[in-house]
């Protein structure tokens, strides 16, 4: 736990087993913690954002936490299902500005294998109904969507400037109007 707490631009989540709506010692410790490794807590402690249901006694607790040691911002959705006694958490981080050295970037990863088996469960439904390629379109863009994860990396340090400087610029139009003149000469 120390290396995880100790690591830069962090975001912690997960199931801890200590609830934050049950404010006893070793809740209390757990946050000092974290506070003293500089972690937030995301997740709103109140009442009616649970994260857990106990089914046999209805109890609620808030076991899934978030945590981030830098300035960012959480949005979460708790969503319910019949899978688990825990609630879904859907989580949106805005990212802060980039300082100046930095750069942030951005990949997509696509899981295909889940659009087929979706594009075709919804093609099955549909096939009873009028079947149109605006509708296919509409069905293959929106799995798409669903099925793509957006990665963001940032990176630190010096920003180098691409192998094309202005100064290698300047040089080769020096070299061409050289160029252009010895071969008028030349005519």
């Amino acid at each position: 736990m120390e290396n995880v707490l100790n690591v830069k631009n962090a975001i912690c989540l997960g199931d801890f087993n200590i609830c934050l709506l049950n404010k006893k010692t070793i809740y209390k410790e757990y946050i000092l913690i974290l506070q003293s490794k500089g972690y937030e807590t995301k997740n709103s402690t109140k009442k009616d954002d649970y994260t857990r249901v106990d089914k046999r006694t209805g109890k609620r607790s808030t076991l899934d936490h978030i945590h981030a040691n830098y300035k960012c911002s959480c949005t979460i959705g708790l969503i319910d299902h019949c899978i688990s006694d825990h609630r879904l958490l859907e989580i949106d981080v805005s990212m802060p500005k980039t300082e100046k050295n930095q750069q942030i970037h951005q990949s997509k990863l696509v899981n295909y294998e889940k659009v087929c088996e979706q594009v075709t469960q919804k093609i099955m439904k549909k096939i009873q109904n009028e079947m149109n390629f605006k509708t296919l379109t509409d069905i293959i863009r929106g799995e798409i969507k669903n099925a793509t994860t957006h990665k963001t990396r940032r990176t630190t340090g010096n920003i180098k400037e691409g192998w094309f400087t202005t100064d290698i610029k300047h040089k080769i139009t020096e070299r061409d109007r050289a160029y252009v003149k010895n071969v008028d000469k030349k005519k």
